[in-house]
């Protein structure tokens, strides 16, 4: 069924309730394809005996710590302040009375989600919150979305700070050693409907894991984002932390409309099963429905790219394999 969220006629609008239910569970499914594939041992023919070869397993290879944030805020729910000086209003306006200023790292309380609103062309909720017994509004956006160790000295902040001239929504990844800032990243998340007024909800997931065999490295920062519904990008933004900055690496992502077409990309590291010294390789897997036969088309392509603790990530080469 070729059909997916929006239909021609208002006489498809039962069959397309149904048809965005197997939309959204075939996208969903695909996400768990990406995650919980086994690492291909196929990589090409000239370096199979290379990953016969491999020693494979050393690092860590599962999250430390995963946190989920679903285009909201809930009640009851505890909250780092993202922003510094973010002013406690005595009611969900920018010219409401300051009740206090908070400042950054501060943990409220989320008591309700209250009035929607756009600042400087962001779109969020206001939150009633609690900050150590006083009691006002902050704006959505002064909030951090997650909050995780990167390692037993350091914490990570997430937020989302403004939009680009795109309309993509940009955040930031905050490092903290103790109250201190020690480094900072911008980043545009893959999936750029991050709207919190939006018809489905996004997710912003953040985890972190082990070194997974590259060297230098002594943790990964993996940054998901999705919206639930066909036709919308979802990915990961990967970061590697040698324990005093974070280090940009590489993006997989994935797109997908019901019976049409597919695309997506799993990521393999050295720990991982047959996994090569210090190299990172994306698999690239996509599909095209024929219009005449509607049988789908697939093909594989792999990406190497080669890490460097000095120099970090160089993209060396794409290896192609024939239609399967």
């Amino acid at each position: 069924m070729k059909y997916c969220i929006l239909g021609k006629r208002l006489g498809y609008i039962l069959i397309l309730v149904g048809v965005l239910n197997n939309c959204t569970q075939k996208k969903q499914e695909e996400k768990v394809a990406v995650r919980q594939e086994t690492p291909v041992v196929e990589v090409a023919k000239s370096t199979v005996s290379a990953v016969e070869k491999s020693s494979g397993a050393v690092g860590e290879r599962l999250a430390k710590d995963t946190v989920v944030f679903t285009g909201e805020h809930q009640q009851l729910a505890e909250v780092e302040v993202f922003n510094d000086r973010v002013k406690l209003r005595s009611y969900p306006e920018v010219s409401a009375n300051v009740v206090a200023t908070l400042k950054r790292r501060s943990i409220v309380t989320v008591q309700e989600k209250s009035a929607k609103d756009s600042i400087d062309n962001i779109p969020d909720y206001w939150y009633r919150v609690d900050a150590e017994g006083n009691v006002g509004y902050v704006w959505g956006r002064d909030l951090s979305l997650f909050k995780l160790k990167m390692d037993d000295k350091h914490d990570i902040l997430f937020g989302l700070t403004s939009v680009d001239k795109n309309d993509y929504h940009v955040g930031k990844i905050l490092v903290f050693e103790g109250e201190s800032i020690v480094d900072q990243v911008t980043v545009t998340p893959v999936q750029t409907i991050l709207d919190p007024f939006a018809p489905f909800n996004y997710v912003i997931t953040g985890s972190v894991a082990g070194d997974k065999g590259l060297s230098g490295v002594k943790n990964i920062l993996t940054v998901n984002s999705s919206y639930d519904a066909c036709g919308y990008r979802y990915g990961d933004l990967f970061y590697f932390w040698n324990g005093k900055e974070l280090i940009e690496g590489p993006t997989t992502s994935g797109l997908s409309e019901a019976g049409q077409f597919y695309s997506y990309e799993t990521i393999q590291f050295p720990a991982d099963t047959v996994g090569l010294k210090d190299k990172i390789i994306i698999k690239q897997m996509s599909g095209v429905s024929e219009e005449e036969s509607e049988e789908m088309i697939e093909k594989v392509e792999y990406e190497v790219l080669d890490w460097d603790a000095e120099k970090g990530m160089e993209r060396r080469k794409t290896l192609k394999d024939e239609a399967i």
